[in-house]
This record gives structure tokens, sequence and C-alpha cells, in this order.
């Protein structure tokens, strides 16, 4: 296509108030990973653009993925988590209705997953400390384009850090 239906670079990101570890009583309904990394669960978009420091955005769906490469990104972006604590928030979220995929096989895109123009899973946007998309990827990203993704937005201005 000659223009992405993904949000663009520079546009500013919905305020999602897509839901967290705290408001759920098993991350089962919040991922279909095996294994779920909890910190990928504990900030919604909405408070992430409260922090005022540059988040990632993951939709991806281990369970559901039509490409295979879903569990394969979440886990790139779980790798980067550790060194970027406290500099860069990391959400998760699944693009279609768990309920309706599970029960149904159906797969809806989620309102959240509509709300960002999301093209494909999976895929990721890079949010700068403005709020606003800094560098997307569609598909399969390896740790040093996330990395190096990161490190611009980083580089781009004093980031307030949290303990």
């Amino acid at each position: 296509q000659e223009t992405s239906q993904a949000l663009p670079l520079g546009a500013r990101v919905p305020s999602t108030l897509n839901k967290t570890a705290a408001q759920v009583s098993n991350l089962s309904e919040l991922s279909t990973s095996p294994t779920p990394v909890l910190e990928l669960y504990q900030t919604s978009v909405a408070e992430a653009l409260g922090h005022g420091r540059p988040f990632v955005v993951v939709f991806a769906t281990p369970a559901f993925c039509t490409s295979r490469l879903c569990g394969p990104v979440v886990e790139v972006v779980a790798q980067l988590m550790p060194a970027l604590k406290g500099r860069v928030d990391f959400i998760h979220l699944e693009p279609y209705d768990l309920k309706l995929a599970r029960k149904e096989g159906r797969l809806q895109l989620t309102e959240v997953a509509r709300q960002w123009r999301l093209p494909s899973e999976p895929f990721i946007y890079v949010v700068d400390t403005q709020g606003r998309v800094a560098a997307k990827f569609e598909g399969i990203v390896t740790a040093r384009e996330l990395q190096a993704a990161l490190q611009k937005v980083l580089a781009a201005g004093a980031v307030p850090s949290s303990p």
C-alpha cells in the first residue's frame, strides 16, 4: 500500500485505558502467553503517557498469532526490559477479543487494537516522551533494532526515571 493504515510516525497515540494485572484475577485474562511476564501488564497506556518517559506497546497474541511470530516478538521486548527499567515502560496488549477467540475461535480485533489502527500482528509501537509514535515495527523485530529505536528516543531528551 502507498500509505500505512497504522498510526504514522509523529502521531499522538490514543490514551488507552487497557486493563492491567491489578484489575484481573489471572494474567490469562490479559495474555495468551504460556508464561506471561508480569511487568508487561503493570501499566496502562494512559498511565504511561502520564509518566513522561518513552514506552513500548507490543500488540501480539502468542496463542492465536496468524504469522507465528508473536511469541518471539514478545520475548524480544521482554529481553530489553531489565536494562531499561525505570527509563522505559513496556506494555503487551492482545489484539483480539480473548473470550471470542477462546470460545468461538473468531479473531476479532479489540476496541484498543482498532484505536491504534492495528494493521497486523505482531506490531510494536515505540512512543516518545511527548506521547507520539517514534518508531514502529510490523512482524519480526530483533532486539538490536528495537534497542536502537529506544536509544534514539532516550537520547532525544532528558527522561525522568522511576525507582
